[in-house]
């Protein structure tokens, strides 16, 4: 009976994170795997491998998209038909830079060059975009969905 007195964490049990020590809140995913980390440190430990294992993490990428390559078309074009505005200012911007007619700019949230986006505030002017890097092209989407636009 020695053993009986070990604490089982539960979903939804507070928490600190195994190697940074913030507290988090467990989480399924957490619980499967017997792995108490926040998604910071989890994020930093899966970058450092990849880093470190590049032929396998291409080779993994490489098998990923061959099975789920037909299930990404489907999507993609379910998304198009769905969304014809939306598809049709992307390619207008996408033409527009190609052609000059456009230049992409630095993030105006931080001033980096590296992967640029164009945010569009509002399809229906397809031309009229702020430029944004990946991270806060996403955290502005982030930031629409919490307000529900």
């Amino acid at each position: 009976m020695a053993g009986n007195n070990v604490r089982r964490n539960f979903i939804g049990d507070d928490r600190a994170c195994s190697r940074c020590k913030v507290s988090i809140i467990v989480t399924e995913v957490m619980v499967r795997r017997s792995s108490y980390v926040c998604n910071r440190c989890e994020v930093e430990r899966a970058t450092d491998w990849a880093r470190k294992n590049r032929e396998k993490k291409r080779a993994s990428n490489n098998r990923y998209q061959a099975k789920n390559s037909a299930n990404r078309s489907e999507t993609t074009a379910k998304w198009r038909a769905n969304h014809p505005q939306k598809k049709a200012a992307h390619q207008a911007v996408q033409t527009a830079v190609r052609n000059g007619k456009l230049t992409k700019k630095p993030c105006q949230e931080c001033g980096s060059t590296h992967r640029i986006h164009a945010h569009h505030d509002d399809y229906s002017q397809p031309l009229d975009v702020i430029w944004l890097c990946h991270q806060h092209h996403m955290a502005r989407h982030a930031m629409l969905r919490v307000r529900g636009q």
